[in-house]
């Protein structure tokens, strides 16, 4: 079994898809990499399906027509081999040098007695139209290392939520309550 699953949902990301794939590279053959190419009309499935060749121990690629973000990831909690399961869009990435330590975090979330249903973290939003980028962090406002109850998280303000990029989950969590994403719609 792997430890981190990371759906990465694709629709005519081909410009800029494999930065989001590399990012996720440093968790080493842990990690599950799944790319749906959600019915991509340029060279995205192309590039899928090079890298799962060059990476057939982390990366598995799924075409399909399009449905949709939620569709891709309702294909990857059905499919995902890993403990844990991570959204990361194709216009997204991880900061490469923390991933091993978000590894180890998750690590010592393993065994059935300290299982975390979920995990924050930071995580860079690409704008591959505007070339730029802006880290989200949630530094100040959890601690490192730490359980927080759902009492602490209610405090934060609207700007500060938790996005579906910040968050890892137990795959068997999501798929025990049952969690189904709407398809042809974004977010």
């Amino acid at each position: 079994m792997k430890l981190l699953t990371c759906v990465v949902p694709c629709y005519n990301s081909a410009a800029y898809m494999e930065r989001a794939v590399d990012s996720l590279l440093a968790g080493g053959e842990e990690i599950e990499v799944l790319i749906v190419d959600d019915g991509s009309s340029d060279e995205t499935g192309v590039i899928a399906d090079r890298l799962a060749e060059e990476y057939p121990a982390v990366i598995r690629v799924h075409h399909q027509s399009n449905g949709g973000h939620g569709s891709a990831i309702n294909y990857g909690i059905a499919n995902a081999e890993g403990l844990y399961f991570k959204v990361v869009d194709s216009d997204d990435r991880l900061v490469k040098e923390n991933l091993p330590g978000l590894m180890d975090v998750l690590r010592k979330h393993t065994d059935a007695e300290n299982r975390a249903d979920m995990i924050f973290h930071d995580y860079i939003y690409d704008k591959p139209e505007k070339e730029n980028s802006f880290r989200i962090t949630y530094r100040g406002k959890l601690k490192p290392d730490a359980v927080s109850t759902w009492d602490q998280c209610r405090s934060f303000h609207m700007w500060n939520q938790f996005m579906i990029h910040s968050l890892i989950y137990r795959t068997q969590f999501l798929r025990d309550i049952g969690l189904l994403l709407p398809e042809h719609t974004y977010y």
